[in-house]
């Protein structure tokens, strides 16, 4: 995401504890952020599609901190929505009414960070619960951790992958100019030493992506066999 769209959402004032009274024509992406140091769990009230319709979704999200993406519903397809109604909730507790209404650049966004987990915390205590949705208990909060480390892996994979045949590609440069040189008895010493030691440097940046790949896709086995045993534990009310 670039700065100027991160600033933008900074900048808005997205959640409000009462709904607002009026609803912007502009319809956006449903975005959010959670930048506390907790897991949280987003509950669908309603939202107003960009036709101005109420469509009561029945969906929720738990959002593992760091979460920064776009809300979709169960089908995997994006929210576009003028406006959006939601509960949140933590192990603290539910709170209600918490809305997104400000629509900027085609992105209706919104996070929670400490202030407003705080704020949070202090509507929930004491509630009683009146969404349709499931407490947020520590081991729904495990699944989220481990899947969105799998996520965080899973891309990382990717950017190692990508790294390794242009380490590879290196290695091979830094072996064809150093056998030339070495072979050359009109190269001075120091070049050849220099060579020598730009060999050595590629293959150890080779050696290196190579261990971390195969350390992410070890982390990655081991995670989604948690996450597989977790869920089976929940499907049989473990």
């Amino acid at each position: 995401m670039s700065l100027c769209r991160k600033a933008a959402l900074l900048a808005l004032a997205l959640f409000l504890v009462a709904p607002a009274s009026a609803i912007a024509q502009e319809a956006g992406t449903l975005y959010f952020e959670n930048r506390t140091g907790t897991t949280i769990r987003i509950g669908c009230d309603y939202y107003i599609d960009s036709a101005g319709q109420r469509v009561d979704l029945r969906c929720y999200w738990t959002l593992a901190p760091g979460y920064r993406s776009n809300l979709r519903t169960p089908e995997g397809t994006d929210i576009v929505a003028r406006k959006f109604v939601c509960f949140a909730i933590t192990p603290e507790g539910e709170s209600a009414d918490w809305n997104l209404g400000k629509v900027d650049r085609g992105v209706l966004g919104g996070f929670f960070d400490g202030q407003i987990l705080e704020q949070h915390k202090r509507l929930a205590s004491g509630r009683i619960a009146t969404s349709p949705y499931p407490p947020l208990t520590t081991r729904a909060i495990g699944i989220a951790n481990l899947k969105a480390a799998i996520q965080q892996g899973e891309q990382r994979l990717q950017q190692l992958n990508i790294a390794i045949p242009l380490a590879q590609a290196a290695l091979e440069a830094a072996k064809i100019a150093n056998n030339r040189l070495q072979n050359d008895p009109d190269e001075s010493y120091g070049r050849k030493i220099a060579a020598a030691a730009a060999l050595t440097l590629a293959q150890g940046a080779l050696n290196q992506v190579i261990a971390e790949r195969n350390a992410v896709e070890s982390t990655l086995s081991s995670n989604r066999s948690r996450l597989r045993e977790q869920e089976a534990q929940l499907d049989f009310g473990l």
